[in-house]
């Protein structure tokens, strides 16, 4: 049986009832058009009949992508001339691509806007939109989700509330309680605020107060969804910006954006700098209950690293400990307790916090925590070099790292974090503390450094304040004499300084007298062959101590105007040193010869020492060039003291001496010669005298090292380079040359800490935030521009920081720590008792 056809199209239908064909819609018995179909009938396409004429012209191609060819449909070939593509209103896709653009993306990360909490049913991802969200169809913030698309839960309906309660029968017992309500209120905010607390600043009473404490951490206005989370904040923020002659305004307004930014940030470690800073500013100010206020948000939002609440809590301590109030002090040491278990156990950050909770341990009398927290000795002795200074200048509330590290030790800290933690004690006050503490350090180094700032700061005490020096002596007289001698040349060359001649040549005679007692050793000799196979380094410690002694000796020499008898002494240190370890060149020359011609060796090593087999030969060799390395180090050592001394001393009044030095050392021959000239010491001179203006001497350093052939380190050509740009303008350039630049993070974050200290003190506080613009490590900018802005507000430049605050652009990160640098810089600085 044949099916019926139609005569339009040639269609084979299986209803024999069917009147208009279902494929073109033409009548089948006359193949015209249908009656019934009218207007909205649609005719079947032109490809699809078969048999059909090809049109007179293609219609114009869509250009295909430029990385591939679009495949053709499935059943055509390329070149299939006969494919038509399908009017638009007949597109098979058009509902599902209606339905997606309805669909919400989700953000991965809460914003402005964004509060709406999702969770995938699929991945568990968890997502944030809008709050309009409830009921529509979301997508998952996961890109790699399966089934990404699904719907969001409604909106939880809140029941009506009940009707109100019938009035009472009389209003004076409501009026009463109001009235009595109110006055308690009152008392309750006023002791909230610090009114009854007499070192508590107090706070008029002010609209955004209230908000603060009934508006959620994070404010969600609408947003569209599908407006990307910024990384800068929008708004304009000159719009809290209030005028320049109202300086109360405008800190209130720099700490009410300091919480707004706070809001913002999406990052949980900027958001926990953040709050941490609004609450070091409230302790700071004698605001507890609002330090407490932001630490509270602080936890609440960035939980993963609460270590950053210990900076805040410990100057919450301190305060409590200043007004008389140890119960409160020890309940915050209780308190750290938390946030010390999530402190990285190695790291940066860590060498600068840590050395702030051992301080605030050791004060509060919990002495074996404070040791815990650092160890007897510092395995992240690396950082020392930005630790202690940088650890300085925030305790006594300078930020000048520049003078801080210009007054360190002439040698490197043996446990620089146990010093910082000392010099917090002082600059707080806790004499007693402070010293029992130095006496913990089993290390007798690590004793002496500790004892040497504690003698430092007694000598320097205010006018008026009794001298705490008596409770020195007894623990210096227990020191071998090589660290008395340091103790006491420490306190001389502080006396020297502030220009008090008498109590310096009565220190220094003590420290000569303590010194005298280490006998100058022989110059350590190349050991002959039996003696080098038998020997074992000597302790370098005490010939160490004395030659850092005999050095700082020097220097009070030198800052009493004793030049002749400095130049000597520094001779004296330098030969302290000598008994450490043999020539550095000569010993270095004799392991690479007998590295060189092994079999040599080995035969006069058999002929000398009358060595009957090969076996002995050999293993006699391989003794003897492991002893030779041993040697070797001890060179190092030797050298290293030795030109580390001298290095530190270039930027002294005895500069002139160490050139002449430098110079005698490296002329000799033999054993005696002493490679200066290759070191760091002709690169430190060099830029003592072209800082102090003698660039003629700085060219007689530079032309000897040329005439010897000696490269310019690496970092010292760095530094020059970004010297050199920030003095043509590019300061940006020079920060990003920085980054790139081949030297270890701890080098570029203290040239970084010291040139834009330099330039803020010289009142070009502009400069050196442009320069840290161009630096993209957020730790080594963070830590540089919160210093940096705080020694520019601190010494009357705070103007520049607010208007550094106010550029559009700039990430919100550096927009906070502006304003904590603009904020802390213009507290009073408290007298330590």
């Amino acid at each position: 049986m044949s099916l019926p056809t139609c005569k339009a199209c040639g269609q084979s239908v299986l209803d024999d009832d069917v009147e208009d064909c279902p494929f073109c819609g033409a009548s089948m018995k006359t193949g015209q058009p249908s009656k019934k179909a009218g207007a909205g009938a649609k005719p079947a396409p032109q490809a699809a009949r078969p048999g059909a004429a090809k049109p007179a012209a293609k219609p114009a191609a869509r250009p295909a992508p430029s990385s591939s060819r679009a495949a053709p449909p499935m059943g055509l070939d390329d070149d299939d001339d006969d494919f038509v593509p399908p009017p638009p209103d007949d597109d098979p896709f058009e509902l599902e691509k209606k339905a997606a653009a309805t669909v919400i993306q989700l953000r991965a990360a809460p914003a402005k806007g964004l509060s709406l909490k999702l969770v995938c049913p699929m991945c568990e991802t968890v997502g944030y939109t809008t709050s309009k969200a409830h009921g529509q169809s979301v997508k998952c913030a996961n890109p790699k989700c399966l089934v990404p698309v699904f719907t969001a839960p409604e909106a939880k309906k809140e029941a009506p509330p009940p009707p109100p309660p019938a009035p009472p029968r009389s209003k004076v017992p409501l009026i009463m309680g109001a009235f009595f309500t109110l006055i308690a209120l009152g008392i309750a905010g006023a002791w909230y605020s610090g009114f009854f607390e007499g070192n508590a600043a107090i706070r008029p009473a002010n609209p955004d107060d209230i908000r603060d404490l009934i508006v959620e951490d994070n404010p969600t206005p609408d947003v569209s969804p599908d407006k990307p989370a910024p990384d800068t904040k929008p708004s304009d923020p000159d719009s809290k910006a209030p005028p320049k002659d109202d300086p109360a305004a405008r800190l209130k307004a720099a700490y009410d954006l300091l919480i707004d930014t706070s809001r913002d940030l999406p990052e949980e470690r900027n958001k926990a700098i953040s709050r941490a800073a609004a609450a070091e500013i409230s302790a700071l100010r004698g605001n507890i209950p609002e330090a407490r206020e932001q630490l509270t948000q602080m936890l609440k939002r960035a939980r993963n690293v609460d270590y950053y609440a210990i900076a805040p809590l410990t100057d919450i301590g301190w305060h409590e400990l200043a007004a008389g109030r140890a119960d409160a002090a020890a309940a915050v040491g209780k308190e750290l307790e938390g946030p010390a278990k999530q402190l990285p156990p190695f790291g940066r950050e860590t060498a600068e916090i840590s050395p702030q909770l051992a301080a605030f341990y050791a004060a509060i009398g919990r002495m074996a925590d404070a040791e815990a927290t650092v160890g007897p000795t510092d395995d992240q002795a690396a950082f020392g070099p930005v630790t202690v200074p940088l650890v300085t200048s925030v305790a006594n509330r300078t930020y000048d790292f520049e003078t801080a590290a210009a007054n360190e030790s002439l040698l490197p800290w043996t446990a620089p974090r146990r010093v910082a933690v000392t010099r917090i004690l002082l600059l707080h006050g806790q004499w007693d503390p402070a010293l029992e503490w130095a006496k913990k350090a089993s290390d007798v180094e690590v004793r002496t450094d500790c004892l040497v700032e504690w003698g430092k700061a007694a000598v320097n005490v205010p006018a008026g304040a009794s001298s705490p020096i008596a409770k020195l002596q007894p623990v210096v007289a227990d020191l071998p004499p090589a660290a008395k001698a340091r103790v006491y040349a420490a306190m001389a060359l502080a006396h020297a300084e502030e220009l008090r001649s008498e109590p310096a040549q009565t220190m220094l005679a003590t420290a000569r007298e303590a010194l005298g007692a280490v006998k100058t050793p022989d110059p350590m000799a190349i050991p002959a062959t039996k003696q080098i196979l038998d020997y074992n380094p000597v302790d370098p410690s005490a010939l160490r101590q004395a030659a850092h002694a005999a050095a700082v000796i020097a220097q009070a020499e030198a800052a009493l105007k004793e030049e002749a008898k400095a130049s000597e002494t520094l001779k004296t240190a330098l030969a302290y040193a000598r008994g450490i370890g043999p020539s550095l060149p000569a010993t270095m020359a004799k392991l690479e010869a007998a590295e060189k011609n092994g079999e040599a060796t080995q035969n006069a090593l058999k002929s000398e020492l009358k060595l009957r087999t090969a076996d002995e030969a050999r293993i006699t060799f391989n003794n003897y060039r492991r002893q030779l390395g041993r040697l070797v180090d001890a060179a190092r050592q030797r050298f290293v003291i030795q030109s580390r001394l001298l290095a530190s001393l270039a930027n002294t009044p005895l500069r002139n001496a160490v050139w002449e030095i430098a110079q005698e050392g490296d002329a000799e021959a033999g054993e005696d010669r002493e490679p200066y000239l290759e070191s760091s010491v002709p690169w430190e001179l060099i830029n003592s005298w072209w800082k102090g203006g003698d660039s003629a001497k700085a060219n007689a350093v530079r032309e000897a090292t040329d005439a010897k052939g000696i490269s310019v380190p690496a970092e010292v050509a760095l530094a020059s380079d970004l010297d050199a740009l920030v003095a043509e303008g590019k300061a940006a350039a020079a920060g990003q040359s920085l980054e790139a630049g081949m030297a270890d993070k701890v080098w570029k974050e203290r040239w970084l800490l010291t040139t834009t200290a330099r330039l803020t003190k010289a009142g070009k506080f502009e400069t050196a935030h442009a320069l840290l613009r161009g630096v993209k490590d957020p730790i080594l900018r963070d830590s540089t521009l919160s210093a940096t802005s705080a020694l520019a507000s601190r010494t009357g430049h705070a103007d520049a920081v607010w208007n550094a605050s106010q550029f559009k652009g700039i990430p919100l990160s550096d927009r906070a720590v502006l304003y904590r640098g603009f904020l802390v810089g213009q507290i009073p600085k408290a007298q330590p008792k």
